[in-house]
């Protein structure tokens, strides 16, 4: 669609910046395909002078002294397919004939009032950027900020991506003490209450049937067995 395959975030980088770094294989084949330059740089420095202050083979490579290169898709690969893919193999699907499912989670099955609780109180106590880390999506963070609604904007991608709730729970714990974490685990429990309230009703109709097969084939005169009762 004439897309800028090679588009840039705030941080200067690219969707395959962000495919690699997350180590899909779909996606980065398919934006390989589509031109991307596997060797952008972002504006992320690579290193730090300071740090390596003492690496003369790094020193020697450099032509410029005092330029720091940005980190590129190549240095955030997280697989070694992908990696091979940046290098510029050729993409060989597994099920070439099998229709591409997005992946699926069940953070859709939260309340929509529990995500906007979630929100407020992850915006007002200033937490959503570690949540952000915890999920795997701090590299989307400055993206996040720009939004009238980070955490909003933070859980609709992590639901788009496949986000469970158990992954979500998990996150929110390793934040810390939050309002967010709470009231994620109220609504967790008031579900579990109602499902075993209606699983109780439920078992309690059932005796209530069970019940009224027995009347009705004493009152019609059949035992159990189907043998007519002698009146005799």
């Amino acid at each position: 669609g004439n897309a800028k395959v090679d588009s840039l975030t705030f941080n200067g980088s690219t969707p395959l910046h962000i495919a690699a770094g997350r180590g899909s294989v779909k996606l980065t084949a398919l934006l390989m395909a589509a031109g991307a330059d596997p060797q952008k740089e972002n504006l992320e420095p690579l290193f730090f002078r300071d740090d390596d202050s003492c690496d003369e083979e790094r020193e020697e490579e450099d032509e410029d002294e005092g330029y720091i290169p940005g980190t590129t898709p190549l240095n955030m690969a997280s697989t070694t397919q992908v990696l091979e893919l940046l290098n510029g193999k050729e993409y060989e699907p597994k099920s070439p004939h099998r229709s591409f499912n997005p992946p699926q989670g069940d953070l859709v099955s939260l309340d929509v009032g529990v995500k906007q609780q979630m929100c407020h109180a992850l915006e007002s106590e200033g937490c959503w950027e570690n949540l952000a880390h915890s999920l795997g999506l701090g590299i989307l963070n400055t993206a996040f900020r720009l939004s009238p609604s980070p955490a909003k904007t933070l859980l609709d991608s992590y639901e788009v991506s496949g986000g469970t709730v158990r992954d979500l729970l998990a996150g929110l714990r390793s934040v810390g003490e939050c309002r967010a974490l709470s009231v994620l685990e109220e609504a967790l429990c008031h579900h579990d209450d109602e499902e075993t309230q209606i699983t109780d009703e439920t078992r309690g109709e059932s005796q209530v049937v069970q019940d009224l097969k027995v009347d009705v084939r004493i009152d019609s005169g059949v035992c159990d067995s189907g043998v007519e009762l002698s009146t005799a």
